[in-house]
């Protein structure tokens, strides 16, 4: 891992910030790239297992801050229907996995199988979408899809980014009790 410095601290100020989801946060550091901060167990496996596919994010372990994992990545661009290519895309994949997404078993055969017969994805997003659902199988068998379109970017080059379209819903669901906790306490404290 490369060598992570205070000036690396320094640039991830509030006012660097650009996005936050329930398990990440992520910060411009410079007009070509990102940092993100995060817990999730997806980007982990994604950084370490998926790399090479052109469309999985390239991702670069940096080190780890507190309960967090540093990663670099570059500054991608949020998909608009401007981005013909990918915004077709965008909705082949919508079109293969919508209902899939909401299953929390037995996904992993399913999706590969309609992965595979769809004659709306491209061969390169096929084995894009086949190497993250297979890389989520490997680390756990209770996948779920979150196809909505602010966890997909677009390159320089036009191409769909699947940022953070998989994941664990054992995870998620304690994600969110955590969150819930944090805000019962928050609420319950200005009585005390």
């Amino acid at each position: 891992m490369p060598y992570w410095t205070v000036e690396d601290h320094i640039r991830l100020d509030k006012k660097n910030q650009i996005g936050q989801g329930l398990f990440s946060k992520v910060f411009k550091v410079s007009e070509t790239e990102v940092i993100i901060l995060t817990n999730d167990n997806a980007k982990e496996c994604m950084g370490a297992f998926c790399q090479g596919e052109k469309h999985i994010p390239k991702m670069e372990r940096l080190s780890d801050i507190g309960e967090y994992q540093a990663y670099k990545m570059p500054l991608y661009q949020k998909l608009m229907k401007k981005h013909s290519r990918a915004w077709e895309d965008y909705k082949a994949v919508e079109k293969t996995l919508k209902y899939l997404s909401l299953r929390k078993y037995d996904c992993f055969p399913t999706c590969i199988n309609a992965i595979e017969k769809s004659e709306d994805l491209s061969e390169d997003l096929k084995e894009s979408l086949k190497t993250l659902i297979d890389m989520m199988a490997n680390y756990t068998d209770d996948i779920f899809l979150d196809l909505c379109k602010r966890n997909v970017m677009v390159d320089n080059k036009g191409n769909l980014i699947l940022t953070d379209i998989v994941g664990s819903s054992q995870e998620l669901s304690k994600a969110w009790a955590r969150k819930f906790q944090k805000r019962k306490k928050k609420e319950y404290s200005r009585f005390f």
